[in-house]
């Protein structure tokens, strides 16, 4: 799992820790200038108070002889009462070990001291030998590297608003340290209770009463000890009594939290400090199991080829895991059991494997002996990664662990699937951001190039540069199914509705006329009928559409409209009918027209939908590139090679089988425009053609214009012929190669004339076309000459 942010974060606590030996820190802590303001007196009373009471409270359901010997035991307790008499450790323990046994267990890190200060009464054997030790060093952060360990006035105040304020508040307080071994670096948690219940406190002063709203602000203030001393003052109160406190150790507990708020919150995170956060999971894993020698990683099982960026696999690095292939982990002995099938794998030694995989031969020879692995999944139960633990020493991991890091598995696995979210919604929108659309046949590569350019480290301050996308060596299939006749049609259609506009507007304007001596109406019925007799006459040119409409929307239409409202005397049902008719949104009659243009759409839906179904069966067979264009028909460019494919091969076997399935395919769309045209408003046809490129060539995505282009001089003159061969015509004639219900095949070399020969013989015998084949030479077009081509009618 890695971290990727635009700017790195600010410094955590985590990193900001120093450390000190733990000889050091405690020096540190006896020299510290900080003063218990509060008069403070180290006595057994309180403790001694607390048995009687408690003496008294079961005296009835005890028997006489128990409640002697509590009575005796308090007695000595009391000749020992004063601490001046405890003058050497060995009367210390005994007394303390008599009212505390607890402390006494084996290995129980604990002490008692005087009240609100660092005056330690007693420390047990086993916290004594941590506090001499050499292989020990005291994380400081926060309050500890003011010398601190909590506030005497914070921790007074809390006692005198429990005993004289009556707020059930509790009294008792804790802390946690971290400790870390100097030689193996493993981290050790503990929490430090400590225990008020035998602290006395003594007013000396007469209290005043404190309100809601003060104790309320006491609380506001936590932390402020000027703002507790203000409101608690040192002369008005004494504490006698002794404080017990108690460490247990809660490493696991701890390193577990600290996982959870990593995985939690850190997934957003600058790619330089991925190797960081790294090691904090690891020394934190490490901690966890107390074991030094435990190395962490994890690999994803997504597309591999960029999967090595985001992979902290203990493999190695990316140099390393860059020569292994998803194929290579899926098919691992060990791995492939945990990608494949979900099992959570544990061996003891690696070098008893009698025929290891790839991937597993490189961990024997990093020399790894024992090895842990345990699917990632996601909510859907997906199978998303691999995390993985090793150690050099054989049997250093096995079942009985595998229990313990059962949470510790689970909470990684929420943090990398959160990252990988995170980093998909990342891809995508940058991909939306910076290439609009893409198809989903090479979406990998914009995934690549895209995990390369976020997760790529900021040199020197500067941005990595975005890689370019593009594909080597690949061969292009063009074809097209053209409206024929699409301009002749259209324009015949917007002369029909002009001629109608103006022949219905005409009636309207005499109409005015006679009811109203207005002369400009004249200038405009003059316009008017000068456009009819053009139009009648044949004489329309395509200028004429903008003029009429102008003429129309800008002039007569707004004179007719004011006019009408003006004057009671006019026609308003005649000139109510004429607006009825116009089309709402343009202003103008829009019938035969929009006739036209709903038929093309329908024709262009039709044919786009049956090459986009076919297509889809293709991509199973071979991903490859494909694009459309809709106009007035549809047209479509192919890309097919090696660097289009994520995995797998391509061969020229698939050029030839791609070859002949396109002819099959635009045989079906001549057949389904021929069935489908009498159902459309207006009835259209289609021309077919098919460009033969035989050489192969580079496409780039052009980050300005949003889509691939050729790349290359060379490989430009593929373009220009592409886009002026359906305008060819036949040698000698001004016969157009494109014709309804044909399929014209333009090539530039003989082979390829020779090989669609052969597919056109077999289209024959399939019945997809007559037997009606032409060889035609093209007349020269700009650019390129010497072109020819077959040309077939397809049977429907």
């Amino acid at each position: 799992m890695q971290k990727v942010i635009t700017q790195a974060p600010p410094a955590t606590d985590q990193e900001c820790a120093q450390y000190l030996p733990i000889k050091a820190f405690f020096e540190k802590m006896s020299l510290s200038k900080e003063v218990n303001p509060y008069s403070s007196t180290f006595s057994f009373m309180p403790f001694i108070e607390k048995m009687r009471e408690k003496r008294t409270g079961i005296h009835e359901t005890i028997g006489a002889v128990d409640s002697t010997i509590m009575e005796e035991a308090e007695r000595n307790l009391i000749a020992f009462s004063d601490p001046g008499k405890l003058d050497t450790p060995e009367k210390r323990q005994a007394v303390i070990s008599m009212l505390f046994p607890a402390l006494f267990f084996e290995g129980q890190m604990g002490f008692v001291s005087k009240p609100f200060t660092k005056e330690f009464f007693y420390i047990t054997p086993a916290l004594q030998e941590l506090f001499s030790s050499d292989d020990w060093e005291v994380e400081i952060s926060g309050d500890l590297i003011k010398g601190k360990m909590g506030s005497p006035a914070i921790e007074a105040g809390k006692l005198i608003l429990h005993d004289f304020h009556g707020q059930q508040i509790e009294s008792n307080s804790y802390q946690t340290m971290t400790f870390r071994h100097s030689k193996t670096m493993l981290e050790r948690h503990f929490k430090i209770n400590v225990v008020l219940d035998y602290v006395k406190t003594t007013p000396l002063n007469t209290l005043p009463p404190l309100n809601e709203v003060q104790i309320y602000q006491l609380f506001q203030e936590w932390g402020n000890e000027q703002y507790w001393l203000e409101n608690f003052p040192p002369e008005d109160f004494s504490f006698e009594g002794l404080v017990i406190g108690y460490i247990q150790d809660v490493t696991e507990v701890e390193v577990l939290s600290r996982m959870k708020e990593m995985m939690v919150t850190e997934v957003d995170q600058n790619v330089d400090n991925a190797d960081n956060i790294r090691q904090q999971l690891s020394g934190m894993i490490c901690s966890y199991l107390q074991m030094p020698d435990v190395v962490f990683g994890s690999v994803p099982n997504r597309d591999f080829k960029y999967a090595t960026l985001a992979s902290w696999s203990i493999l190695g690095g990316l140099p390393t895991l860059a020569q292994f292939t998803k194929g290579d982990f899926c098919n691992d002995s060990t791995y492939g059991k945990t990608m494949n099938d979900g099992q959570t794998i544990i061996i003891g030694d690696l070098q008893q494997i009698k025929q290891p995989g790839k991937v597993t031969s490189h961990l024997i020879k990093q020399g790894y002996r024992s090895l842990l692995l345990a699917p990632q999944r996601n909510r859907n139960g997906q199978i998303f990664g691999v995390m993985e633990l090793a150690s050099k020493q054989p049997y250093r991991l096995n079942n009985q662990l595998l229990g313990k890091l059962e949470e510790v598995i689970s909470l990684y696995s929420l943090g990398s699937n959160r990252w990988i979210q995170e980093m998909d919604n990342t891809i995508s929108f940058f991909i939306q951001k910076q290439f609009t659309y893409i198809h989903p046949s090479v979406e990998w590569k914009f995934q690549e190039v895209t995990q390369q350019f976020l997760l790529s480290p900021h040199e020197n301050g500067k941005a990595p540069i975005l890689e370019p996308i593009a594909f080597k060596n690949v061969y292009p299939l063009y074809g097209q199914a053209d409206i024929v006749g699409s301009s002749q049609i259209r324009n015949r259609s917007i002369e029909a509705d002009m001629l109608d506009n103006l022949q219905r507007v005409q009636k309207v304007i005499k109409a005015f006329r006679k009811q109203l001596e207005f002369q400009l109406l004249d200038i405009y019925l003059a316009k008017t009928e000068a456009f009819l007799h053009r139009l009648e006459n044949g004489g329309y040119v395509s200028s004429d559409e903008s003029q009429i409409v102008e003429l129309l929307t800008e002039d007569i239409h707004p004179l007719l409209r004011e006019l009408n409202e003006m004057y009671d005397q006019l026609p308003k049902e005649e000139l109510r009918e004429y607006c009825d008719y116009l089309d709402p949104k343009l202003n103008i009659v829009y019938r035969k027209r929009k006739d036209y243009e709903d038929s093309v759409h329908e024709l262009n839906e039709l044919i786009s939908n049956y090459i986009d179904k076919e297509v889809a069966k293709k991509q199973k067979l071979l991903p490859h590139f494909f694009e459309k264009y809709v106009t007035d028909g549809v047209e479509y460019n192919i890309y097919l090679g090696q660097s289009l494919l994520q995995e797998g091969n391509f061969s020229r076997y698939f050029l030839q089988d791609f070859r002949l399935w396109q002819l099959m395919l635009m045989c079906e769309v001549t057949r389904l425009v021929e069935k489908n045209k009498q159902n459309l408003r207006v009835p259209l046809s289609t021309a077919q053609l098919i460009f033969v490129y035989n050489n192969a060539l580079s496409i780039r995505f052009n980050m300005d214009e949003k889509q691939f282009d050729v790349d290359g001089a060379y490989n430009v003159r593929y373009e220009i012929l592409k886009k002026r061969i359906d305008k060819a015509v036949i040698k000698g004639t001004n016969e157009r190669l494109t014709l309804k219900g044909k399929l014209a095949i333009v090539w530039l070399q003989e082979k390829d004339r020779t090989e669609y020969l052969e597919y056109i013989d077999h289209l024959l015998q399939q019945g997809y076309i007559t037997d009606e084949i032409e060889e035609l030479e093209l007349e020269r077009l700009q650019g390129a000459d010497g072109l020819k081509a077959l040309r077939v009618t397809v049977a429907v």
